[in-house]
């Protein structure tokens, strides 16, 4: 808990200086994080850090000072907050506020090296190796005549650093002696290093609940994601950058960074790296205006021929797969990746990750039918079957067009794809396509089609499935196929369908009588399945008339099943 007190807001506040000012922070905190990538001649470094020079020097040349009040997770200016971070990893306030400095001013006539020196302090990683060293000894250390600070009360009991004072007119003479008279001071003693001042000891003891969160904070730091750290600052240097040839030197950075972790089989850290492009791209402008083009071009090398042979090598090389990771770096992909990534789900042996790879295509294709639809002419059965289901789930006019045209396709999983496909789609034209199937020369396609009709309940359906009924072939299909057509007959709960049936159920034939029986059992049971008052009032009828087999078959559907009807005609 911060227990220092609070700061007093004045109560006209320059909100051009604190825009400014947030402004300025945060352009130190990416330098401190960029400059960590590159070593001090690298053009990136160097870059960084005449920015915020700059920036530093119209500051203070305008404002005269930048006074930081510090609190546990915030620095304050005039009373308003314009820094916050909560993470200990990498608060700066955080870090200023544990160390006992209540206040940091940078004067007017800061040089570059003091803010250079300034930013390897704060943005260095702090390990067990120098945990004895605060930054209070780490800023004494150098020669800061620009820089002052002021150590907490709560702390030193009262004590202020001799020497370091609030004032914006800091003689530079007057420290820098300052500073020579305490080196001298250092030398006279044993120990190395400034004298540093004692603070009182205090043994806390720790309780059961506090002692399991430290554990668990200590975990969690050793299972930091140094990556994912990396990925980070290179997309906020991506954010920030407006210099072309420094972009695209970040961009080809991140495309190594892909084709190492894809070679390496770290599907998740490559994904990560793809997305964070893509949030580039899809973000609205002006971010990145004049430099979109650039991500464009990354995204499309990805996505191309040889860029997905290695995916594919790397998915079948791997004994699992992650499906998450897979699906975030093909849907970061663009559209002109659909072509080659069709080719993918032909020559990836997991059918894990094939169906991940169809359900990213379903979204990086929604608005791209055509260019998938051009690949349903593969002469690979199985690719097709994948394509089927993808346009499935898009859905549409369009995609309703392009798998009627498949009604006549060799191959027979996929004529069974298209009508499980149609079956789960709501347009007007599907009923017409599964109309189509009736004629199909496989038994299982038009039970399929027929089952699909009967769930729709279609008025459509009545004409073909009578035509079917009084045709030549009838008599020859399997008894099950029978028992479907007069089923999707009745449900399409037409007055003509209910007139055929009746038909059926009472007619008397004295030639062909086996298959006319047939007829008259599979009318019996589709006016069971029926269910209207209608409908069983003729089975009832039919169940007390003075015909032995119409009262059997009648009794039959009132009492049996299709399984027990099909039983007793089979014999």
């Amino acid at each position: 808990m911060d227990t220092r007190p609070p700061v007093e807001s004045d109560e006209e506040v320059d909100q051009q200086k604190l825009k400014a000012t947030r402004d300025l922070l945060l352009q130190l905190v990416k330098t401190a994080k960029t400059i960590r990538l590159y070593l001090a001649n690298n053009p990136i470094h160097q870059k960084f850090l005449a920015e915020l020079f700059e920036r530093f020097d119209l500051y203070l040349r305008t404002y005269g000072s930048l006074r930081l009040k510090v609190r546990q997770s915030a620095f304050l200016v005039d009373g308003q907050v314009v820094y916050e971070n909560d993470n200990r990893q990498e608060s700066l306030a955080l870090r200023c506020y544990v160390d006992g400095i209540g206040e940091l001013v940078f004067h007017e006539g800061l040089e570059q090296r003091e803010l250079v020196e300034f930013l390897d302090i704060v943005g260095s990683e702090r390990d067990a190796a120098v945990l004895d060293e605060d930054l209070v000894s780490l800023i004494w250390k150098r020669d800061f005549p620009h820089l002052t600070y002021v150590v907490v009360e709560d702390h030193l009991d009262g004590t202020v650093l001799p020497g370091l004072t609030q004032s914006k007119g800091v003689n530079e003479a007057n420290l820098q002696e300052l500073v020579k008279q305490e080196v001298m001071e250092a030398q006279s003693v044993e120990m190395a290093g400034p004298k540093r001042l004692e603070f009182p000891l205090a043994v806390f003891k720790l309780t059961e609940e506090e002692i399991a969160q430290l554990k668990e904070q200590i975990i969690k730091e050793q299972q930091r994601d140094a990556v994912a750290q990396l990925l980070d600052i290179l997309t906020v240097m991506l954010e920030i950058e407006q210099d072309e040839v420094s972009f695209v030197e970040v961009l080809g950075l991140l495309e190594k960074l892909v084709d190492l972790f894809i070679d390496r089989g770290d599907l998740a850290h490559a994904a990560l790296c793809v997305q964070a492009v893509r949030r580039l791209w899809d973000a609205p402008p002006p971010l990145l205006v004049n430099l979109r083009p650039q991500l464009h071009e990354f995204l499309l090398r990805l996505g191309t021929q040889d860029r997905l042979h290695a995916l594919m090598v790397m998915l079948n090389s791997q004994g699992s797969v992650d499906t998450e990771a897979l699906f975030q770096y093909v849907v970061s992909l663009t559209p002109p990746s659909i072509i080659p990534l069709t080719d993918l789900l032909g020559s990836v042996n997991s059918l894990k990750a094939r169906k991940t790879v169809c359900e990213a295509l379903v979204e990086l294709a929604r608005h791209d039918v055509e260019l998938l639809a051009s690949r349903l002419r593969d002469d690979r059965w199985f690719v097709v079957r994948n394509l089927i289901y993808v346009l499935g789930r898009i859905g549409g006019p369009q995609v309703v067009d392009h798998l009627a045209r498949l009604v006549r396709h060799p191959e027979q999983r996929v004529r069974k794809e298209v009508v499980k496909t149609f079956d789960g789609m709501e347009h007007p034209k599907v009923v017409s396509v599964l109309i189509q199937f009736l004629q199909d020369q496989e038994s299982a396609v038009r039970l399929m089609a027929l089952r699909a009709l009967t769930r729709r309940k279609s008025p459509e359906a009545v004409a073909p499935l009578a035509a079917i009924i009084a045709g030549r072939n009838f008599a020859a299909k399997d008894l099950s196929e029978k028992f479907e057509i007069f089923v999707a007959l009745a449900m399409s709960g037409q007055p003509e369908a209910l007139t055929l049936l009746k038909h059926y159920l009472r007619s008397v034939s004295w030639w062909k009588r086996g298959g006319h029986e047939q007829l008259r059992w599979c009318a019996a049971y589709a006016l069971k399945q029926m269910g209207t008052p209608e409908a069983i009032a003729l089975l009832e009828e039919g169940s007390h008339g003075r015909d032995r087999r119409l009262q059997e078959a009648c009794l039959a559907a009132l009492r049996g099943t299709e399984r027990e009807l099909m039983m007793k005609q089979g014999r």
